[in-house]
């Protein structure tokens, strides 16, 4: 969806660029936003607006375009803007971790800490939610090493449900995961929470039940 703001000045171009879209004129389009680039002394926003219109034509070019332009808003200290990007960006661009690390970076070094890391935590939940839990799985990584474990602990054993519902045929990413979980929750501390967390995968998956039990044994 297009993004711009139409300014007094440009309105005319501005709805000549819609209309364009609008009816998918594509080469008319991009002749309208030449026009308009000598006008935006913000580069960032430019690659953003020529981002939005390579999507609206389903152009996959509109990727690189978001991409430099959320490059560009970080290098220039505007996180606001730049999260918006590389937040679409890893629905745009499901193989690609980049984007995603950035995000992480970008949540993490928030100037208020507790609303980035509740930030990362509703990320993970709706990457669950999407079936993306392989990503899930990189943020709930990042948020093991700055969080309490009970803050994050229903998001354990939403990640392990999710993964071994939808990734049986990744054994190595879920079996990583399970480990890293089990480390965590293994401190005496943690006793109601690893209970419960078994409890949650037996019921779940009982040979990666099995599988946390061994593991839990031997270390």
């Amino acid at each position: 969806m297009m993004r711009y703001v139409p300014s007094d000045k440009y309105t005319i171009a501005w709805f000549k660029l819609a209309e364009c879209v609008a009816k998918g004129e594509k080469e008319k389009a991009f002749g309208v936003y030449r026009l308009l680039m000598h006008s935006l002394e913000d580069q960032a926003y430019a690659y953003q607006l020529e981002g939005d219109l390579l999507d609206a034509f389903q152009d996959e070019r509109a990727i690189e375009k978001y991409a430099h332009a959320a490059h560009l808003y970080q290098h220039n200290n505007r996180a606001k803007e730049a999260i918006v990007l590389y937040k679409e960006l890893i629905y745009k661009a499901p193989n690609e971790n980049r984007y995603l690390a950035r995000l992480i970076d970008l949540y993490k070094n928030h100037k208020s800490a507790p609303i980035g890391i509740e930030k990362l935590i509703a990320l993970s939940n709706e990457l669950i939610e999407k079936n993306m839990s392989l990503r899930a799985a990189i943020v709930i990584d990042e948020l093991q090493s700055v969080v309490d474990v009970v803050t994050i602990f229903p998001l354990y054993t939403k990640i392990m449900t999710a993964l071994i519902m939808l990734h049986s045929d990744k054994e190595d990413k879920v079996e990583e995961m399970l480990y890293k979980i089990l480390d965590v929750l293994i401190n005496p501390d943690h006793h109601k929470e690893l209970t419960a967390f078994l409890s949650v995968l037996e019921q779940t998956n009982h040979e990666w039940y099995e599988r946390a039990r061994t593991y839990l044994k031997n270390v």
